[in-house]
């Protein structure tokens, strides 16, 4: 044997595939000694195994044992292994779970461990990570996919042998692809390892097998098993020919690891290459498989055990097999053909040719024969094979997926290296993204140099971001995983693949005008721009896979309106045309006319993708909060890095506005100008770079958003017919430019200008003139629908109409729940009418004449806009927003905001945005050109009506409303902002007008929080003959800020003023009710401020309000990994599937009929303003809101607590540590934000807690602090389990979840007993309440007594008698006891015991808690022990 170190090396290097051609290598590599007296010439004299790797061949041993015995004990041998012994210096990982011996089991369930950031494990992972069948809470980290697979092929009993052969398809496979992987990491760290090597090998070929026998027990003879299938009979088939080749080579190079950097990059392609070879047996047999149906189970075996590569190659072709061949029920072999020629067409995943697989008329008649390659590259032709270039994409797709899966270091790797596209005349290396990105000044790089010029020179620019993102180091060391992922992907599209394709075609011109053929540097630049993942036709991939330019051009057409027929961009169309002409001109030496092409045709048409993609990133993050981690801000800083540098060329301003607009903000807000500001810059500097606006088009149809000079987004263009005098329809400037509609509302905002007059009139005391334009109206004039005026707008109309107009909407209605008397007036009036009530009243004012405009601006004009923003919604949500409708009637409101003669940052107008101003700067709100919240509602209104500006929003897009909705509620809460400023100012200025002015106007929104809160500063504010006094101020003003968060406010927002109390906004961790929960449940806790706010809905007969708050919900908010929202609602709580984890939940569901949703379909029966029904509105909101309480809380709270129990049990650790979370998030339902810190709550809770304190007076069985006992039993039993959660003690946990549920009964029982019991007048309001509360209860008492049940069930409607109510009672007082339920805790009524027995068994009587032996806790500084 001789080896290229006996030859030594040529000094000059010509052979570039030799090697040992390296001048370093000056010595030559140790060779270890043979391993004597083992197993026998396993590699038949062909491969010399040096180390005790070689051990791992009885793995074969293993097998044979299995393929001769009984399934079960088949299984055995593979969970616990036989053969092959293991030792601490190469298998340290696996010690502890294998006893010294490894099993074909151990190297699945441990992969997680043990391959993790492996590249093709990684990949594996990903594809299955999503399958439910593989996620298992018994492996620790990773997807053991293989091992879930051969469990099931062992318990399937169809096939002896299928569970052996899933175990070496799938674990022992990916086992050798393992050992490779930790040669190739040792070679990078500069060190040899030929265990590894040996290992991999011997776990291949396997003892007792002859050369080229399928006779065997591991992989080889699999191998020659299949090559047999394909016609290769004539001694050792051919794969396996090569691998012991490959391992040859292999060894030889991680020899010499220590003595040259540059062999990593060679083993690393031959390491590929034996993995490549490893495939194809795989593809043999499951072709062999499909065409002859000896077994479906092994066609969805080899499928499994192969499809992941092509999901990282190409997603679209392993969607397509993964249906036919894995997810189908049976497959169907009259879709061979058709899933044959989808398979060979990515071979190439797999790192093979047809050749290797063999003639496939072998196996079929199929008269298709195999094809290497494509013709065609979406409709463009190339003149040379360029398979390799077109390759580059699947980098891209495998880097994305390295990144989700957390493999950042892998990720790197192939950036680094390259992995799929070989380098053009070089052996053994591969060509990388990184050496795209990189400087190449012996080329010519015209649109690279634009780049270095703007990057101040740095050559390298793209290659230090994506590596700076990939390590999270630079401008992305605060950016999250999302934005470094989309950052990355997204500069290698725009970036990379923008200067390199443009560079292959430029070099094309250059060989061309050099006189040397050039098409093939043409086709390769051709390939870049387009990718393999598009296909052949000429539209591309239709599912929308692509990664690169061709793909963007597709991906942005859709937002811009110029896509064709086909889904292809009409850019893209052209770009295809371009190139293939090019070609032509190459072909026939027109080689100026190429370079014009480049430089007219195809250049311009790929800066229209970057310029489109700038734009519409900048949409989307315009809606992002500050802090956000979505990762559109990544995408969007690295498209506006691909075409800034051009519009340097053109505008330097606007390239600083794009620039500053669209890098990372981690403090900022996003886009801190708004995308409209973007949308102009472009207009600006278009024309410099070459591109015609007309390309761009108009953002999702919307004529106010494009970039051509007569229509740039901060201009809009409107179309609605309400103008004056018929004239065409026009935009609006607001506060000179700060907001500019789409459509005509000038008239509208002419509104503040009668604010003005009225102003004006009462400083000269024309009371009467300034009362005449408050009724009467004079500047907002109103057009018919010709342009004709028909009449004025008037101020005390817009109160009011109110009852008219606004009777169904939300924040009206609580105005009117707080202000309303018991016969529904508010100083002597309709409630409805109170905003002018308290105009008129000021009007009377003789001391403050300033006082009734103020009052017209904070009451009348304050609800007008929020009528308009509600009316938006309700109409959206209805589907009646037509063509620019939504767009209208967000001008409209923006139009009564602001006001006419405003501007920017001015507070000196006379409408809200200049309250605002006013307001913002006594309380150091002030930030940059205006006041924070001036900010944050025009951005808010700019995100409102981006959402109803695309074409048919309303109509075509289901959750348009639904986010629209959210915007809305978020525009509200700002709004009461200037108001809370104004009042709590006046308190400290002891100004009892505005006092009780900006009391009316903004105290009322506390009524949806807190009665108690309310009703405090109710009683010191607002009501007639009630003056506050200066020593009350501070505790006044800490009650406004006690509700801030209920009002979706934080202390920042309100701002601060000279003496005012310090504001702090409640902490994450915050006391409910004396429980001091270890986690932030203050999100889960706030639900009940929905359950409260639709009571108030419903008791208006606002249905559509109060079915949109349970549908959507609007207070418990919890933030998303991606930096969004997630809005938690009572719907999801009455309709999630996790509830069945209840133990007693399956009672519930075979009560009420096998209805999964039964409290849902009871809620929205109700609400449903339809229904037919003879119960009243009182009864309807009391089934309601008794139904939220008492079944979809109850029920949810449980669910929680099982939650909790169930990630205590579990072997994962992140579930270990959300137990407790869980746990608290329970008690937060049961408890709920309204009963306030202190322990024992306080009055108008609305969830269980509360429930049990109304009850237990009735039932005299409340604590000396008039808490429910039941309540205190409850909070010690969650500070007692959550004990066990921090020490993990799980198996107690079951019967604390048992105690709490039959408390939870108590209160439930209590008020079905006393609805019965102490309603002598048979008052019919109560029957709802009373129906939904027996309702919530009766599953128990069936399960206890059936008979108790039915009695109850048919005495318990909406119309009982008192004969119905005393049988009713009756029955369920005997079946009590039988519950498990302590008597003593549901107590007394009228002096009689609510059972029919005084002494009962109970589950809780004596209140043990054997949580464990002793549990000890520590609370509010004392040491509570509990003893079995």
């Amino acid at each position: 044997k001789v080896d290229c170190y006996d030859i030594g090396h040529t000094s000059n290097n010509l052979v570039s595939f030799q090697l040992c051609s390296d001048d370093d290598l000056t010595e030559k590599p140790p060779v270890e000694p043979p391993v004597v007296g083992y197993l026998g010439d396993i590699a038949f004299g062909r491969y010399e195994f040096t180390s005790e790797g070689v051990h791992s061949a009885k793995f074969s041993l293993d097998v044979k044992e299995m393929r001769l015995i009984e399934n079960d004990q088949s299984y055995l041998i593979y969970k616990h292994g036989l053969n092959v012994g293991i030792s601490g210096d190469h298998f340290s990982g696996l010690l502890d779970q294998t006893d010294g011996i490894l099993s074909l089991s151990v190297i699945s369930t441990e992969s997680g461990a043990m391959m993790k950031n492996e590249p093709l494990y990684t990949i594996y992972s990903y594809a299955y990570k999503d399958e439910a069948i593989f996620k298992s809470p018994s492996y620790t980290d990773g997807v053991a996919y293989g091992d879930v697979v051969v469990e099931k092929a062992f318990n399937s009993k169809s096939d002896k042998n299928l569970g052996t052969t899933a175990a070496l398809v799938l674990n022992l496979w990916m086992f050798v692809v393992n050992r490779l992987q930790i040669v190739l990491k040792s070679c990078e760290t500069g060190k040899s390892n030929v265990f590894d090597i040996d290992v991999a090998l011997a776990s291949w070929i396997g003892t007792d097998q002859i050369e080229g026998s399928d006779d065997g027990f591991l992989l080889y003879s699999i191998a020659e098993q299949a090559g047999a299938h394909f016609g290769k009979t004539n001694g050792e088939v051919p794969v396996n020919t090569k691998i012991i080749d490959l391992f040859n080579d292999v060894k030889t190079l991680s020899r010499s690891c220590s003595l040259s950097t540059s062999v990593y990059s060679k083993l690393r392609m031959t390491i590929d290459n034996i993995i490549s070879q490893m495939n194809v047996p795989l593809i043999q047999n499951l072709l062999h498989y499909m065409n002859s149906l000896v077994d479906q189970n092994y066609i969805e075996l080899y499928a499994l055990s192969l499809l992941p590569q092509v999901a990282a190659c190409n997603p679209s072709v392993y969607s397509f097999l993964k249906e036919h061949l894995i997810d189908a029920d049976v497959y169907d072999i009259d879709t061979f053909p058709e899933v044959y020629s989808k398979l060979q067409s990515v071979f190439s995943c797999f790192g093979i040719s047809c050749d290797d697989i063999g003639d496939i008329s072998s196996i079929s008649s199929l008269s298709t024969s195999c094809r290497n390659g494509q013709d065609s590259i979406a409709g463009y032709v190339p003149s040379s094979d360029v398979r390799e270039f077109l390759y580059i994409d699947r980098d891209i797709v495998q880097i994305e997926i390295f990144m989700k899966m957390d493999a950042f270091e892998t990720a790197s790797d192939y950036f680094v290296h390259g992995h799929n596209v070989k380098e053009p005349f070089v052996y053994d290396e591969y060509l990388s993204l990184k050496e795209m990105a990189m400087d190449h000044p012996d080329i010519d790089q015209r649109p690279f140099d634009t780049f270095i010029m703007y990057n101040d020179g740095n050559r390298n620019f793209a290659s230090d971001w994506i590596m700076e993102a990939l390590s999270k180091s630079g401008p992305f060391q605060y950016a999250s995983k999302e934005q470094r992922i989309s950052f990355v992907v997204r500069a290698i599209q725009s970036i990379v693949v923008f200067t390199h394709g443009l560079r292959e075609l430029y070099g094309a011109v250059g060989k061309c005008k050099g006189g040397i053929d050039s098409s093939v540097r043409w086709d390769r630049g051709a390939a870049i721009l387009i990718g393999s993942n598009e296909g052949t036709e000429r539209s591309g991939s239709p599912t929308g896979h692509g990664k690169m330019m061709f793909a963007l051009g597709k991906e942005m057409c859709k937002h811009f309106s110029n896509c064709m027929v086909s889904g292809n961009s009409l850019n893209d169309q052209q770009l295809v045309d371009s190139l293939q002409k090019g070609l032509e001109f190459l072909e026939s030496k027109d080689c100026d006319k190429a370079l014009e092409l480049i430089e007219n045709g195809i250049r311009p048409e790929l800066l229209v993708s970057l310029v489109q993609a700038t734009l519409h990133f900048a949409m989307l993050n315009d809606l992002l909060s500050t802090g956000s981690t979505n990762g559109s801000l990544g995408a969007g800083f690295a498209f506006s890095q691909s075409i800034v540098p051009f519009v340097n060329l053109s505008d330097e301003t606007s390239a600083n506005l794009i620039g500053s607009n669209m890098n990372l903000q981690f403090i900022d807000d996003p886009v801190k100008d708004g995308a409209p500001a973007v949308f102009s810059a472009f207009a600006t500097a278009l024309v410099g770079i070459g591109v015609d606006c007309e390309d761009i088009g108009n953002y999702n149809g919307n004529l106010g958003l494009g970039v051509c000079s007569e229509n740039p987004a901060d201009t809009g263009s409107g179309t609605k017919t309400t103008l004056p005098d018929g004239t065409k329809s026009t935009s609006t400037s607001l506060a000179d430019g700060l907001y500019t509609t789409t459509t005509y509302v000038q008239n509208r905002a002419e509104i503040a200008l009668d604010v003005k007059d009225i102003e004006s009139l009462l400083k000269s005391d024309k009371a009467t003139l300034a009362m005449g334009i408050y009724e009467d109206g004079f500047h907002s004039s109103i057009y018919n629908e010709i342009g004709e005026k028909i009449g004025d707008r008037s101020l005390a109309d817009f109160s009011r109409s109110a009852p008219q107009i606004m009777a169904k909407e939300p924040t009206y209605n609580i105005f009117r729940y707080a202000l309303e008397d018991d016969n529904g007036l508010y100083l002597g009036r309709d409630v409805g009418l109170y905003a002018d009530t308290i105009v008129l009243g000021a009007f009377g004012n003789t001391n403050s004449r300033a006082l009734a405009p103020e009052a017209i601006v904070a009451l009348n004009l304050w609800m007008f806009v929020v009528h308009e923003l509600h009316q938006t919604v309700d109409k959206c949500k209805g589907k009646l927003l037509t063509d620019d409708d939504g767009v209208h009637s967000m001008d409209e409101a923006v139009a009564y905001y602001i006001g006419d003669g405003q501007q920017t940052g001015d507070s000196k107008g006379h409408s809200l945005y200049a309250l605002a101003e006013y307001m913002g700067e006594l309380f150091e709100q002030d930030e940059a050109d205006q006041t924070r919240v001036n900010r944050i509602i025009m951005k808010l209104f700019n995100q409102a009506k981006l959402e109803v500006s695309f074409a048919s929003a309303c109509i075509n897009n289901p959750s348009t409303h639904v986010r629209l909705r959210e915007i809305v509620n978020k525009i509200v809460s700002q709004m009461a902002v200037p108001l809370l400023q104004k009042l709590i100012y006046s308190l400290r200025k002891n100004d009892h007008d505005r006092v009780k002015l900006y009391a009316q106007s903004v105290v009322p929104l506390i009524a949806g929080c807190s009665d108690s809160t309310f009703s405090f500063l109710r009683d010191r504010l607002i009501l007639e003959g009630n003056v506050f006094n200066a020593i009350d101020v501070d505790d006044i003003i800490e009650k406004l800020q006690s509700a801030y968060s209920c009002l979706g406010l934080t202390c920042v927002d309100v701002g601060t003023y000279e003496g005012v109390p310090a504001c702090h906004d409640k902490p994450p961790q915050s006391s409910l009710a004396g429980y001091v929960p270890k986690s932030d449940i203050s999100e889960f806790s706030k639900l009940d401020l929905d359950l409260h706010q639709i009571y108030i809905f419903l008791k208006f007969g606002a249905f559509n309000a109060a079915e949109d708050l349970y549908t959507m919900g609007k207070h418990s908010t919890l933030k998303k990994l991606d930096g969004g929202e997630e809005i938690i609602t009572l719907r999801q709580l009455a309709t999630q599937s996790a509830r069945s984890i209840v133990p007693s939940f399956d009672m519930f569901e075979r009560y009420f009929d096998q209805d999964f949703d039964y409290s849902n379909s009871m809620v929205k029966r109700t609400l449903d303003p339809n229904e037919p029904t003879m119960v009243s509105l009182k009864e309807r909101t009391k089934l309601v809101v008794t139904t939220l309480q008492s079944m979809v809380v109850y029920m949810a709270a449980l669910q929680k607590i099982y939650d909790a129990i169930e990630d205590c049990e579990s072997t994962d650790s992140f579930r270990n540590a959300n137990a407790i979370e869980e746990w608290d998030r329970a008690a937060g339902l049961l408890i709920g934000s309204m009963e306030g810190a202190n322990e024992g709550g306080r009055q108008g809770g609305m969830m269980m807690y509360g429930l049990a304190k109304e009850q237990c007076k009735q039932f005299d069985v409340c604590t000396n602090s008039g808490d429910a006992k039941v309540n205190e039993r409850l909070i010690t039993l969650f500070y007692a389990g959550r004990s066990e959660l921090t020490a993990r003690n799980c198996p107690p946990l079951h019967k604390a979840a048992e105690k709490i549920e039959i408390l939870l009964q108590i209160p439930l029982i209590q008020s079905t007993l006393s609805l019965m019991i102490l309603n002598p007048s048979m008052n019919e309001d109560n029957f709802g309440e009373l129906y939904a509360f027996s309702r919530s209860i009766l599953p128990y008492v069936e399960e206890a007594d059936r008979d108790a049940s039915q009695i109850i069930a048919k005495n318990i409607d909406f119309r009982p008698t008192k004969g119905n109510l005393d049988a009713a009672m009756m029955a369920l007082k005997d079946a009590i006891p039988k519950m498990g339920v302590d008597c003593d805790l549901v107590g007394r009524l009228d002096g009689k015991s609510a059972c029919a027995k005084s002494t009962a068994t109970s589950h809780t009587g004596s209140f043990v808690l054997s949580l464990s032996t002793c549990t000890v806790l520590s609370f509010v500084g004392v040491i509570v022990t509990f003893l079995m």
